[in-house]
Parts: C-alpha cells; structure tokens; sequence
C-alpha cells in the first residue's frame, strides 16, 4: 500500500485513463480523505468512471492499485466502493483480458493478504469484496485464506457471502475430494444462495448431459436467491452470466429451467430468455422456445417484458415446424390490438409470420411490417398488394424478396408507386433489375432518378459535376446509382450507370458500390481496372464484392472469385455470402469439406444470433447450414 503523499513520486502525466492523461488522479485520492463527505463521494464516483470505464482497465488504473488499497483500509465510509474498483482492476472474469488486467490482477494479489482482515468488517459489502478479491490469492497466502474463507462460510450472516466463499473456496482448495464433498454437503443447505452456488459449480464440473437432480435444484433456488452480483469477481466471473454459459451447454437443462422458471411467476424475466437463448443457441429448438414463451406470455404482467417476449415469439416463428398452439395463437391476436402500439406492432408481426389471415380481419390498420410478412409467408398475390401499398419507412423486404416475373408484373402499379420515394426506390429498382421486369413508365421514372439536373452521361461535363455539393446527399448517390444500374439491366443504355460508378469506384469509399457495379454484368467492362484495385483490401467486404464484380463483368469465376469465396467461407456473415456465392457458380472446395460437414450438421447454432433483433424472418446459421448442405452434395 502506499499512503497519499507517495502520490507525487509517481509520473501520473505518463499514465492515461477512459479521458485522457491521468494528471487528475493524484488530486482524486487526496480528496477520498477529506472531511467533505459529498467531495469523497464524488471523487469516488469519479474514479470509478475514469479508472474502470465500460469495465475496461487503464495503465493509470494499475499504477493506481497500492494507492487505492491504502485509502481502503483508512477510509471505512468508502471501504466497500474502494474495494471494488480494485477487485475491477483485476478483470470482471475467470481470466485477464489484455496487459492491463494482467498486471492489475499481479499487483492486486499481492494486496490480498493486507486486506483478508476486512472479512470479519461490520459492513457486509465490505465483506463480499474481499471475498471477491480472495480468488487471486497465491503462494503461502492460499491457506490463510482458506482458513479464513472456510470461517466466513460456516458463519457469515450473509447468504451471498456464503455462497461466494463456497465459490472460491471450489477453486483454491486443492483437495479435490474435500472440495467435491463441500459441494454435496452444500446441496443440503437450507440458504438458495449457496444452493444455487453449489449446483452451478457441480454442473460446470459434470459435462453434458447435466444431471437432471442437479439442474432441478439450480431452477428451483436460483430465482429465490435474489440478485447474485455485487460488483466484479475476477477469477470465478458474474454468476448469472456463468449459469446461462452452463445452460447454454444442454439444450434439455435450459427447457427444464425455463418451464420451471416460467411456471414460478417468470420472475425478473429469467424464463423467457431462458427460452430465447435455447433458440438461439441450438439450432432446431424454435418449436419448444415457441411454446415456453407462449406460457411465458400468459403469465407476464409486465408491459416491458411482455414486448419482449412477443419480439422473441416472432423471431422463432418461421423456424418452428409443428402447427402453433391455439392458445398462444388467441394470444397474439388480442395484443395485436393493444393500445401500446409497440405490443400491438410485435404481436401483428407475430402473426404475420404466421400466415395469420386475421391480421386483416381483426386489426383494422396493420402495421405495414406485419403485412409484408403475411404477405412474404402466403405469397398470396392480394396480400402482397396490400403490404406494396401500405408500405411505411421500411422498404417491403419481405415481398419483394418473394416476387417473382408474373406477380411483379401483375404488381407493377404498385411498384411503380414505390420507385417515386427515395427510400423505396433502391430496393425496388433492384429487384425489378433481377427479375427482368418493367415497361416504359418505368425506364423514364428510373432515367429521370439516375441523375441530378440532367441525364448522367448525356452531358460532356458529367466529370465536372460535384458529388459532394449540399444538394447532393450519399442518399441521392445510392438512389442515382441504383436507377442508372436498374435502367441499364431492363434494357436501357448502361453509359449512365457506367459514368457514375467510374465517378465512385475512383475514389477509395468507392467500395460501397462494387455491389452495383457487378449487377451491370457484361456492360461494365470499362468499370474492370477500378473493380481490380479493391481485390486487395484489408477489409473482407471489399474483397468479396470486388471478387464478385470481377466475376460478373468477365463472366469468368474461377480466377478470382472462387480463391476469394472459398478463402473466405464460414460462418461469419462475409462468410455465409461467400458460400451462397459458390453454389451460384457450381463450385463446391474439396478443401472444404471438413468445415462443411461441421458446419451442416452441427447441433449448435454456429452463426451468432442478435438477440435483440427480430426484424429478419431468416437467420444467419439457417443460411450457413443451406449453404453447406448444399455445396455437400455437390462434392
């Protein structure tokens, strides 16, 4: 420890924390010891935002540490605060990340045997932070502090501290078989903190599958133990993030604790996105994720969560394969009404994907997101009309994904409608270039959104115009791009299209547009020189669109486009892309076949899932496990 006139020995000016250079922290420990209650307060407050900002650690935070655990054990107010930023130092979980933490955790371990006589303190978070802070303890003070670890968990009057010494007394002890029968004397506990303890850490030593006794205890005690964490745990990690890393382990233990967790009120959540992750964490489980957040919703009062769970319910809808239950699907119709329009828009989406017809017939204004995915799920051609014309902030992604020739003619009124807004207009005018399909309206609305004042290409002085004039947003680039490309791929001349990517791909944030430029196919050969320079860039994107650009101009994939696809393929979304790209060309990597035989039949999901995004109808792994199923039977 070192005391505060030490402060000036050190060269804080060489030091930086989360705002800069760490000038300030001299002054900020000083003031911990003033008389002034509120400036303590604040310069705690402070330290804490500057020293461990977003749970990171700073070089001014290390060197801080003997300083810090000074005013700890002199400062009894702000003790416990003090305490915790030093058990942050060490790192937030099981193993340092970075130097920083490393060192920090060095030199906070050697503190431990100063600090072991706060244990027996009055405060109980005093208490907890120095059990949290025992785990790095090494050498000879290992036993002192077993000895004393072992004293707080016979008596302390504090559930968690019980069940956080239990914790670190599992890691410390090397008697394997004493700590093995702490364990299953701890299972006889009467506490639901140390229950809850003693089973995480009997299920994180057990493999799959869980024991099914263990799991029962664990679901039964974790949602009565009450809130588990008390600042950071370096060494042993947050213990509700440790329960969902050993649920997420075994797909029949999380649906035990969901229902369980569920049919015990659902308390604070925990049983719906228990049922959530077991979607998104395994991969063919949307049915039973569907039914428990079905249960869930019942039983849920409170309007926050209840969004929530019906945001999931629409995420898993499209992968469930068994006919949803009347229940849950009564449900979903009488919050489609809700007066809280964000109920009402998650639940009308909800049935949407559903294929639900009483959307239409109950809910007199359906969100235009929920037709679009009635629409997209029927392919009904009324339905796909009604969501092209209700169409709101959101282009209809889900209709025009299912267009096909005949109903994109047969919608052609419609679409028209749709290439007069802006923000409708890229994603349409795109689609109509894949599908082949337009008349002669449409080549004039698209020729008159190709260019500013006149026709690009039209003009001797196109080089000269200004990209980057007020008049002319990035929005209005993409927009003249997208109808120039569009024009050119209905029939018109691709000179337009042409004169405006040699404009955007000769600078370097030109990448954005290779995507452009390989839909002009054949007719953007004088685009190629531009094409090449991005087939080098760092940035995987542009290597993949230029890869593809290059391919589709020369009509050749096997010099450039399949090394790039297949040094690329994998689960990541670049790599799923990469994939698809191959089974376009008919090209399946021999090399390959290893990681696509894991990728096809892997039990978990490989591709992560946002869990808070549900906008998208199809996820990342579903595509990743098509895609490699499919260059499979290719090989």
């Amino acid at each position: 420890m070192r005391a505060p006139d030490e402060l000036g020995a050190v060269d804080w000016a060489s030091y930086w924390h989360a705002r800069g250079g760490a000038d300030d922290v001299p002054e900020l420990i000083r003031a911990l010891y003033g008389r002034e209650q509120k400036g303590a307060d604040h310069a705690l407050a402070t330290l804490w935002d500057v020293l461990l900002h977003q749970e990171s650690v700073y070089p001014a935070t290390v060197e801080a540490v003997p300083f810090l655990a000074h005013a700890a054990a002199h400062v009894s107010r702000l003790r416990a605060g003090l305490l915790k930023i030093l058990a942050g130092t060490a790192g937030e979980g099981e193993r340092p990340r970075g130097e920083n933490e490393e060192e920090g955790r060095r030199r906070v371990a050697a503190l431990v045997p100063a600090l072991l006589p706060f244990l027996t303190d009055d405060d109980a978070d005093v208490r907890r932070a120095v059990v949290r802070i025992s785990p790095l303890a090494t050498g000879r003070a290992v036993r002192v502090v077993l000895e004393e670890l072992a004293a707080r968990y016979r008596a302390d009057p504090d559930a968690w501290i019980r069940a956080d010494a239990l914790a670190v007394l599992t890691r410390l002890d090397p008697d394997a078989e004493a700590v093995r029968h702490r364990l299953d004397t701890a299972l006889q506990d009467r506490t639901p903190a140390v229950l809850t303890v003693a089973a995480l850490e009997l299920l994180e030593r057990s493999g799959t599958p869980h024991p099914p006794e263990t799991v029962r205890v664990l679901a039964e005690q974790a949602g009565r133990a009450g809130p588990a964490d008390s600042g950071p745990f370096p060494g042993v990690g947050d213990t509700w993030h440790r329960i969902e890393r050993v649920l997420d382990e075994d797909p029949a233990s999380s649906v035990a604790v969901a229902h369980r967790w569920i049919g015990d009120g659902n308390r604070v959540g925990n049983g719906w996105r228990r049922a959530d992750r077991l979607a998104a964490v395994w991969r063919d489980k949307e049915d039973e994720a569907v039914e428990l957040l079905g249960e869930a919703l019942k039983r849920q009062r409170d309007p926050r969560c209840r969004l929530r769970i019906l945001e999931s319910v629409a995420r898993w809808l499209p992968g469930t394969t068994r006919p949803l239950q009347p229940v849950l699907s009564d449900a979903l119709l009488t919050h489609a009404l809700s007066d809280d329009r964000w109920v009402a828009s998650a639940a009308q989406l909800a049935l949407g994907r559903l294929g639900d017809d009483r959307l239409l017939a109950a809910v007199t204004d359906p969100a235009a997101e929920a037709l679009d995915a009635l629409a997209a799920r029927t392919g009904r051609l009324e339905h796909q009309r009604l969501a092209l014309r209700a169409t709101g902030s959101r282009p209809p992604s889900g209709v025009l994904a299912t267009l096909t020739p005949e109903s994109a003619t047969a919608l052609m009124s419609e679409l028209k409608e749709l290439l007069r807004p802006r923000r409708t207009l890229v994603p349409v005018a795109r689609r109509l270039g894949d599908l082949g399909v337009g008349d002669a309206e449409v080549i004039v609305l698209l020729y008159e959104a190709a260019g500013p004042a006149e026709h690009p290409g039209d003009s001797d002085d196109f080089d000269d115009f200004d990209f980057d004039h007020p008049g002319f947003s990035p929005s209005d680039e993409e927009v003249a791009v997208a109808a120039a490309v569009a024009e050119a791929r209905l029939g018109g001349s691709a000179e337009p299209a042409v004169a405006l990517l040699q404009k955007q791909l000769a600078v370097s944030a030109g990448h954005w547009r290779l995507e452009d430029a390989a839909l002009l196919g054949p007719a953007g050969a004088p685009l190629l020189p531009l094409v090449k320079k991005f087939l080098d860039a760092s940035y995987e994107w542009t290597r993949t669109h230029a890869a593809e650009a290059h391919w589709r101009i020369t009509g050749d994939p096997y010099p450039v486009a399949v090394p790039v696809f297949t040094a690329l393929a994998g689960p990541e979304p670049v790599g799923i892309l990469a994939l698809e790209r191959l089974i376009e060309i008919g090209y399946a990597p021999d090399e390959l076949r290893t990681e696509l035989h894991h990728w096809a039949h892997s039990e978990r999901r490989l591709a992560a899932v946002d869990p808070w995004s549900f906008a998208s109808p199809r996820h990342d792994d579903d595509r990743l496990r098509d895609a490699s199923l499919a260059l499979l039977r290719s090989l």
